[in-house]
Order: structure tokens, then C-alpha cells, then sequence
């Protein structure tokens, strides 16, 4: 079952560790720079609040220099950490518009391509199909055989297409019909 769309593979599941690692430094770090910059305006000037928050020096340093480094420091290290190491991660599990663990890009490679060969399966068998039914119009119908005939030396290596079998199948039956007018019509539209 699918979970967070970003944070895991969009078909199994499986979380990616490492964009998950690098969105979690870049909250972790949004939050130390401003508990930096809450702490140190909060105790400016304060000593005894100073004194009182000391136990808090190891993580947050005191010092009116920290203030205008905890507003830099997210400004340069945020553009890094979002703009370039997490958009390099996910064009790393990016395929086909979603984002994919290595087995399951593997998986959708194999699908693309077995795709595309039914695709072009589908495509020589109706290409074939086609070829089948103009040889047997060509054998069968005297009439249509000869004018495919015809078409077919003034284009070699070619065929009729579908919309020229219909018409020339339609304009055979206004001649049988005696309808010989639009059957000239249709006849001069393909030159015979």
C-alpha cells in the first residue's frame, strides 16, 4: 500500500531513508536556528535569565553575534539542503512522473518495455491484417483486383489504405447499382 507521496515509493510502499534524512536535518536545523534566535533575544541583556538558561549553553550559545547568524545561517543552508540535495535525491528515485524504489523502477522498466513490444505486435499484426485484406480483395473481386492492381503499379511498394478500399468497395456497388455518376466521382478522386 502506497504511503506519503515524496517520502515513499509511489507503487510499494517502501520509504526512501535518505530523503526522509535530509527533509528531517533541514526542519531540525530550521527549528535549532530559531530556538538559537528566540534563546538569544530572550536573554539579551538579562543576566540572571542568562544565568538561569546556562545548562542550555552546550546546544545554544549566548551571544548577541548569534542573533544575525541563527536569521543567515537558515537562509544559506535551507537553498542548499531543499534546492539541490533533496531534488538531487528524488531525480535519483524519479521514473516516469513518480518516484519509485530501485526493484519497482526495475519493474516499470520491464512493463515499458513489454509495452511497447505488445504495441508493436499490434501494430504488424493489423499491418498484416490489412495486407491480408487487400491480397484478398485483389484475388477475389475481379473488378476491385484490377483498379488495386493498377493503384498499386503506379505506387510501388505501397497499399491502399482503408478509407480508399471503402470508397473504391463503395463506388463498385453505385455501378452495380447503376449509380455510375458517383461512382465516377469516387473513381476520379483516386485517378482511374
Amino acid at each position: 500500500m502506497p504511503k506519503k507521496k515524496g517520502n515513499a515509493c509511489s507503487r510499494c510502499g517502501k520509504p526512501f531513508v535518505g530523503l526522509i534524512a535530509a527533509k528531517t536535518v533541514a526542519i531540525m536545523i530550521t527549528i535549532y536556528f530559531c530556538a538559537v534566535f528566540f534563546f538569544n533575544l530572550l536573554v539579551l541583556g538579562d543576566e540572571w535569565l542568562q544565568g538561569q538558561l546556562s545548562f542550555l549553553e552546550p546546544v545554544i550559545p549566548f551571544g548577541w553575534e548569534y542573533i544575525p547568524i541563527s536569521l543567515v545561517g537558515p537562509v544559506i543552508i535551507m537553498p542548499i539542503i531543499m534546492g539541490i540535495i533533496v531534488p538531487a535525491l528524488e531525480r535519483r528515485h524519479a521514473m516516469g512522473g513518480a518516484l519509485a524504489c530501485k526493484d519497482c523502477q526495475t519493474l516499470i522498466r520491464k512493463e515499458q518495455e513489454a509495452a511497447v513490444e505488445t504495441a508493436k505486435a499490434k501494430e504488424e499484426a493489423k499491418a498484416y491484417a490489412h495486407m491480408a485484406k487487400v491480397e484478398g480483395l485483389e484475388n477475389s473481386d475481379p473488378w476491385l483486383g484490377k483498379l488495386i492492381r493498377v493503384w498499386r503499379l503506379d505506387n510501388p511498394s505501397k497499399l491502399p489504405d482503408e478509407t480508399m478500399l471503402e470508397e473504391l468497395i463503395m463506388a463498385r456497388n453505385m455501378e452495380k447499382a447503376g449509380n455510375f455518376e458517383k461512382a465516377a466521382v469516387i473513381l476520379e478522386k483516386y485517378r482511374f
